[in-house]
């Protein structure tokens, strides 16, 4: 469903699993500045990963800054190179002393190469790393142009979240959320196939106004800028076949990197509801019932499944015709049996004979929670016995709540005696007078017209 309302709603967010296969994304930046009045023929820092270049820079006498990012399917790096070139001809810094370059440790070096470890509790996070102190320098001024930041950074490409049965049937006109959930934007295109037909390319990062990323980068033809995921409107797919049918979707890390393959299967959509509402019991010891509204009125077979929430344990599996724009529970399961002890329910539902499941992948559930009332309890007392065997002075005493456990039921209350009288009370207990000698009986009940249960 592309929008529902429902004030029972609770989200639920998909769990993610890292990629199988090794697979990760790094960027760096930086930059180089050559000293002025200097013979300098060139200087240059490049940073690199598993000996792959991310980033390069290089400068004569200007100020040279190179931002890159690159994606990997090799083993994830447990550390990354800095290295810095320097070349020199005959000249001096404008004074008298000759040009001489020096590593960090003061060292005489043309060329430099550190080396920084990446802590092994990266797996699945973001490791970034200030870079700018690692560069060397040269005996008048920094090889490295300290007033710009510079960085490297390196995370995981995880996989897309595998849909379970209930969630890999969408209808047409649902959406579907790919979001491998990644330290970093790092989706450039998505990738779909229908049937055995060869990959295409559904959407990339720079086509103006798509779903995937609007004005993203406009007027640029290729992508440039990555996206953390995608949501596709499964009627925006080009050429689809006759329902159902099924397609896969894969995201490009760029490089040549692909995500795991996702499968959905599409079918015809199901009526689309606005809302649910409950009908809590009036007593502690009926049961509730819940309405589903609908955003239109649907003439459908429907199948409902109903489970326990959060336990999620299966309770119930009814089909119905529903005729109109509403259906309550108990219409659908045909028994006032199957209506609800209070408690929280979650419910499902799809049009026969397989059309897609409502709530779809992405939405929120439908979460139903069934309140009840507190019992009534009651005590019948004699509060005084009649003076003589004519006389009518006796009294009886009604206390509600002889317990104090709380079983008030609904206020204000009123009784019922044998001979038919009728007696309204608002407070926890009241006398009835002017019984005779004999038996009588005594009923109690809450505004609700519920009473004591054993």
């Amino acid at each position: 469903m592309k929008i529902k309302s429902t004030s029972f709603f609770f989200i639920v967010l998909l769990s993610c699993v890292y990629s199988a296969h090794s697979q990760y994304r790094a960027k760096a930046n930086v930059a180089v500045l050559a000293p002025t009045n200097s013979n300098l023929d060139g200087q240059g820092a490049s940073v690199s990963v598993n000996n792959n270049t991310i980033v390069s820079a290089t400068a004569f006498n200007s100020n040279s800054q190179s931002s890159n990012a690159k994606s990997f399917s090799s083993p994830f790096p447990n550390n990354f190179q800095v290295i810095t070139n320097t070349y020199l001809s005959s000249g001096s810094n404008g004074g008298s002393d000759p040009v001489s370059c020096t590593d960090i440790n003061g060292n005489p070096a043309t060329t430099f190469s550190t080396t920084v470890n990446i802590p092994s509790t990266t797996v699945g996070n973001s490791y970034v790393r200030e870079i700018t102190n690692l560069f060397n320098a040269c005996s008048f001024g920094s090889i490295s142009n300290t007033n710009i930041p510079q960085f490297f950074e390196v995370w995981h490409l995880r996989d897309l979240p595998i849909p379970t049965e209930e969630q890999s049937t969408v209808g047409l006109n649902d959406l579907i959320v790919l979001d491998p959930q990644n330290a970093q934007p790092s989706t450039f295109r998505v990738l779909y196939q229908i049937g055995s037909d060869p990959y295409e390319q559904l959407i990339s990062a720079c086509q103006s106004g798509n779903i995937f990323a609007p004005n993203a980068c406009p007027g640029e033809a290729q992508p440039s800028r990555p996206q953390s995921g995608a949501t596709i409107d499964v009627d925006l797919i080009p050429n689809l076949p006759q329902v159902p049918f099924v397609v896969r979707f894969q995201l490009d890390y760029g490089d040549g990197v692909l995500s795991n393959i996702v499968s959905y299967t599409i079918t015809e959509s199901s009526p689309e509801y606005s809302s649910v509402v409950k009908q809590d019991p009036l007593c502690a010891y009926e049961l509730g019932d819940f309405t589903i509204n609908f955003t239109e009125t649907i003439n459908e077979n429907l199948r409902f499944n109903l489970f326990s929430f959060p336990e999620d344990e299966f309770l119930n599996e009814s089909s119905a015709l529903v005729n109109g724009s509403s259906v309550a529970w108990s219409t659908i399961t045909g028994s006032t049996e199957a209506v609800l002890n209070p408690g929280t329910y979650r419910l499902t539902y799809q049009k026969l004979p397989s059309a897609e499941l409502v709530p779809g992948i992405g939405d929120p559930p439908i979460i139903i929670t069934i309140g009840s009332p507190p019992p009534l309890e009651y005590s019948v007392q004699i509060e005084s016995e009649i003076t003589c065997n004519d006389a009518d002075d006796g009294k009886i005493r009604l206390t509600i709540n002889p317990n104090n456990n709380g079983s008030i039921g609904t206020p204000p209350y009123n009784y019922v005696l044998g001979n038919g009288n009728t007696g309204n009370f608002s407070g926890n207990s009241t006398t009835i007078s002017s019984f005779i000698a004999g038996e009588t009986t005594i009923q109690v009940f809450d505004s609700n017209a519920c009473t004591e249960r054993q």
